[in-house]
């Protein structure tokens, strides 16, 4: 952590906001912007909880008061402070990234990843409502970064994956990740690099994406190589996160390179791209890179074009739609101080220990700590006593690090939660439900359904406090009208309306009053 003398903030927020000292006799008042929680009146009335009708919201807003130049100065101390610790940790992990990039062994690999915004399929004589209704795709463009055989060069691999499942969850992630570190796993194999040993993602820090308790969860476990086989191991994942609003590298130009391309052929050159497969095939011909030679004159000129983030390969990756279950993940504890860390060790044979520091370094110790040893015979990395548990860091940064000068670093054990009802519960009871719906409506009569009648119907209920009460999304409900006639045909939709707490008590206060 950055530590900055109180003059020296003093002087730094006296120069940017352009005032004379505070600590002067002068009580002048000046105007202060400032943010504050404010009522806003709500377009649509709604209901809490408690069934009381809420016309109000609670927002932020920018606010202006007058006040003296030393409460001034008082008040935008703090601001002054975290700004400049925001500025430093963006400022820092940025140059981590590059130190990583650069400076990593050959047993490992940099991984840069993040979702780019949804591509529409627009084209040419669409009508008015298609437009507003096109088909849309994922796109997660994924950057490798691996040393070449000789060591001297950095190549950049892009790895774009598609898919017409619009979910950007921590499960979607998960499961291109697996998918990465196992290819990877073969490739260092299979070209006799020896095996890949250590894995460093890096990434903003999206809370629903990356940032969160089932990610660490995932980075605590490691990826194993074959487990019981020869040549088995583990491999070791760190993951790193940029500061807040400074997320942006490669692997966003890999995103618009995709799109501006396809939209370019769409819109100018007539192409069709219809779904996400069409979208696929396309990109397959026309933007991927082959792999660079490796041998040769050609090589030696491939690595003098080459710096830094130079994309020397792209290919694409189609996933399913139905590929990723966003409901399957375990639920585990939460891990306390997750905002304010950036840097998330997981080793593989410490028992689900994930160490967190508040910044990431790049250093042969950080690479391979010297309290983590690699046991041939039985694969993960274990602690090394012998060493007395010092770290192999020089800043004192590194996975089981105890400096607190520039970080500080602390360990959480990372544990499935004993939560006996989760999502999946839900997910399936409505499945049950539904197929037993199905059933019913299939062996009943072959009639359709009129006045008073009894059927069943897939409810969404806004808030979730009916599915908490029945445990899913379908639910037996007695038709009041039956069948009506619309415009001299009959209804084929049935709208149904679940009343809430609110709506209840209203009834109920009426059939009383009455």
């Amino acid at each position: 952590m950055l530590v900055l003398s109180a003059a020296t903030l003093t002087f730094l927020a006296l120069t940017a906001l352009r005032i004379r000292c505070p600590l002067t006799t002068s009580h002048k008042a000046v105007n202060e912007h400032f943010e504050d929680k404010v009522q806003q009146r709500r377009a649509h009335p709604s209901y809490n909880q408690n069934g009381d009708v809420e016309n109000f919201r609670e927002t932020t807003a920018t606010l202006q008061r007058e006040t003296t130049q030393k409460t001034l100065i008082t008040n935008k101390m703090v601001l002054v402070v975290a700004f400049f610790s925001h500025a430093w940790t963006a400022k820092h992990q940025a140059e981590m990234f590059d130190d990583f990039v650069r400076d990593m062994p050959k047993n490992s690999v940099c991984v840069l990843l993040d979702f780019s915004m949804n591509y529409a399929h627009n084209h040419k004589g669409a009508a008015q409502q298609e437009w507003w209704s096109a088909h849309q795709s994922t796109l997660l463009p994924v950057i490798v970064y691996m040393k070449g055989r000789c060591g001297r060069v950095t190549w950049a691999r892009s790895h774009v994956f598609l898919s017409a499942d619009l979910g950007h969850s921590n499960a979607f992630v998960q499961h291109v990740m697996d998918f990465i570190v196992k290819e990877y796993l073969e490739k260092f194999e299979k070209e006799g690099r020896g095996p890949l040993r250590h894995v460093h993602i890096w990434s903003d820090g999206c809370g629903g994406q990356f940032k969160n308790k089932n990610q660490m969860f995932w980075v605590s476990q490691g990826v194993s190589a074959a487990p019981g086989t020869k040549g088995w191991h583990s491999v070791r994942i760190t993951h790193h996160f940029f500061q807040s609003c400074h997320g942006k590298g490669p692997s966003d130009s890999e995103g618009a390179v995709c799109k501006s391309g396809m939209y370019n052929a769409e819109m100018k050159h007539g192409e069709y791209l219809a779904d996400t497969e069409a979208a696929f095939h396309w990109l397959m011909k026309y933007r991927a890179i082959p792999e660079p030679p490796e041998e040769g004159a050609a090589a030696e000129a491939a690595e003098a074009r080459k710096d830094l983030h130079t994309i020397s390969f792209r290919t694409f990756h189609l996933v399913a739609a139905d590929a990723v279950d966003h409901n399957g993940l375990d639920d585990v504890d939460a891990v306390s101080h997750i905002m304010r860390n950036f840097c998330f060790d997981g080793a593989p044979g410490s028992n689900a220990t994930l160490t967190m520091s508040e910044s990431s370094h790049a250093c042969p110790g950080c690479f391979e700590p010297k309290n983590l040893v690699w046991d041939g015979d039985t694969g993960p990395f274990l602690r090394d006593d012998a060493n007395g548990g010092e770290s192999g860091c020089t800043a004192g940064l590194g996975a089981g690090c105890d400096n607190i000068e520039i970080g500080v670093c602390e360990d959480v054990t990372m544990r499935r939660s004993d939560a006996a009802r989760n999502r999946k519960d839900l997910v399936a009871a409505t499945r049950a439900r539904l197929e037993r719906a199905t059933k019913l409506l299939g062996d009943g009569p072959a009639h359709v359904a009129r006045g008073h009648a009894w059927v069943l119907v897939y409810v969404s209920s806004v808030g979730g406090a009916r599915d908490a009460n029945l445990g899913s999304d379908v639910v037996p409900v007695r038709m009041v009208d039956g069948i009506v006639k619309m415009g001299g045909g009959r209804r084929a939709h049935l709208m149904v309306h679940w009343p809430d707490v609110a709506e209840k008590a209203e009834d109920s206060a009426a059939k009383t009053k009455n």
